[in-house]
């Protein structure tokens, strides 16, 4: 979810904080191996994503709770994304100058997709450069729902067959194409319902020089 632009904070400007707690049972499949990473973000009334004076503090941990600093004083719309889950909004979050609002989200498991890619191997993975991209019924794209755009990960190789999985599929997310350079795209219909697993074998097609 996209504001309509970005807007800086100084740090001698008036802010408050936030101190952000995200809770929740990710859907990540074999994908453990990575730490769920969380993020905020600030929209004011028109729309606008307002960033803390380090918007690095913007991000966290799920199951952790972290403090964002230096927030303009302010009533947002609060927008939180997690690996694995569904982004969970807040409204009318209020930030005073020297205080601490605190905000707890508790969303549900996102859905997800493992993939099996038939005669995919490690080395066609640097040459290829596979990515996924997702569409709604119209066929427009829609945006994942992840927190830093990681939503692909390799879990594992059986023989010559490549297994991954794709996380944080959004409700309205009807295909997910996958593209790979040197390969006629592969769309596989998805479900974007809170929790769903998606099973899928993909079988890659070269394209003719």
């Amino acid at each position: 979810m996209k504001g309509n632009g970005t807007e800086n904070v100084k740090f001698d400007e008036k802010v408050g904080k936030l101190k952000v707690s995200v809770i929740g049972s990710p859907a990540l499949g074999s994908s453990r191996v990575i730490e769920p990473r969380a993020r905020v973000m600030l929209f004011d009334a028109k729309g606008k994503e307002i960033t803390p004076g380090d918007p690095l503090n913007a991000f966290g941990g799920v199951g952790r709770e972290w403090q964002v600093h230096a927030v303009p004083v302010g009533t947002y719309r609060a927008v939180i994304l997690a690996h694995g889950l569904q982004a969970f909004e807040i409204k009318e979050v209020k930030v005073k100058k020297g205080e601490t609002t605190t905000i707890t989200a508790n969303p549900t498991a996102a859905a997800m997709l493992q993939v099996t890619i038939k005669n995919f191997r490690m080395q066609d993975l640097q040459t290829a450069q596979p990515a996924w991209e997702l569409e709604d019924e119209a066929g427009n794209k829609v945006p994942w729902s992840s927190p830093d755009g990681q939503a692909c990960f390799v879990t594992n190789m059986h023989g010559n067959d490549m297994q991954l999985v794709v996380i944080n599929i959004p409700p309205e997310a009807k295909k997910a194409r996958l593209v790979a350079k040197g390969y006629e795209d592969h769309v596989v219909d998805v479900d974007g319902s809170a929790g769903k697993t998606n099973l899928a074998d993909v079988n890659l097609i070269p394209t003719e020089d």
